[in-house]
C-alpha cells in the first residue's frame, strides 16, 4: 500500500527504454499526418541513408488521401552491448486512394525493428527493419483478381 502512492522519476537509462518503446506511437502520428520527414526523422543510419527509402514513402503518401498505421510492438529483447532493443511488431496499414472510387487498401505485416537506445532526452531511431516493411508502397492499391 504504502508503494502505491510513491511517484519516481525515471533515471536516464530507464527513459531511454520507454523512449524506444515510444517510437510505435511516433510513427503512427508520422503516418496520420502522411509525413515523410517525420517518418525519416524516425530512422537511423543505414535506413535513413538509403535513398530509395524516401522515394518510397513519398509514392506511398502521394497515393491516398489518408493513410493510417496500426503498430502493436512486444516489450523488446535489449541488447547492453549495442544499446539496441528488438522488437518483433505486427501492423495494419490502411489508406483511402486518391484516385477512383474502389476499395480502401488495406495491408498486415509482421516485422523486427532494432531501435536504438541514446541517452534521454534524445529521441530513439530505428536501424533495421526486417520482415514485411510498412516504408514502401504497394505495386498496386487495388489489385483484382
Amino acid at each position: 500500500m504504502a508503494g502505491c502512492g510513491e511517484v519516481k522519476p525515471l533515471n536516464p537509462e530507464e527513459q531511454s527504454l520507454v523512449n524506444a518503446w515510444k517510437i510505435g506511437d511516433s510513427l503512427q502520428k508520422a503516418y496520420a499526418r502522411e509525413s515523410v520527414g517525420g517518418v525519416m526523422d524516425l530512422l537511423a543510419p543505414p535506413l535513413s541513408n538509403r535513398a530509395d527509402t524516401r522515394i518510397q514513402l513519398e509514392r506511398l503518401f502521394g497515393l491516398f488521401r489518408k493513410m493510417d498505421l496500426t503498430l502493436v510492438m512486444d516489450s523488446g529483447e535489449v541488447d547492453e552491448t549495442t544499446h539496441s532493443v528488438t522488437f518483433r511488431a505486427h501492423w495494419t496499414m490502411t489508406g483511402l486512394p486518391k484516385t477512383g472510387s474502389g476499395p480502401r487498401y488495406f495491408q498486415t505485416g509482421e516485422c523486427r525493428m532494432v531501435v536504438l537506445t541514446r541517452k534521454s532526452p534524445a529521441p530513439a531511431r530505428i536501424e533495421s527493419l526486417t520482415g514485411d516493411t510498412f516504408l514502401s508502397a504497394p505495386p498496386k492499391i487495388n489489385p483484382r483478381p
